[in-house]
């Protein structure tokens, strides 16, 4: 199903868009350098991941499109990647197991499958 310019799902669309990337900049702009900013930080690509899922299942576009589904599953792996990020670092500062560390940073890395973004 394609939206046009003059489609209330459009713009809806544009807004979840618009709101994921306002997470992810949060996100990155947040001091990770104490607890709660971390914290904060890891909220924010949260938030991201969701809205970049969202809008991917609930107003799905074409592959062209500048909101393509492959595109938006790349945004989403990313969010969720750059949020398990922060709970590594957190894990490292609060001197926690080598054991769970590695275990944690297992998870930052984005599934293999979705990593082809242009094919």
């Amino acid at each position: 199903m394609v939206y046009n310019v003059t489609d209330i799902k459009y713009e809806m669309a544009c807004i979840l868009y618009n709101i994921g990337a306002l997470h992810t900049e949060l996100g990155a702009m947040d001091a990770r350098n104490t607890p709660d900013g971390m914290k904060i930080s890891c909220t924010h690509f949260q938030c991201a991941a969701w809205a970049f899922q969202y809008l991917r299942d609930t107003y799905p576009q074409p592959r062209e499109s500048d909101l393509s589904p492959t595109l938006l599953t790349f945004l989403y792996n990313v969010s969720l990647a750059q949020a398990q990020e922060c709970i590594l670092e957190k894990s490292m500062t609060d001197n926690r197991k080598p054991t769970i560390i590695e275990k944690v940073a297992m998870k930052c890395k984005i599934p293999k499958s979705n990593n082809n973004l242009w094919a």
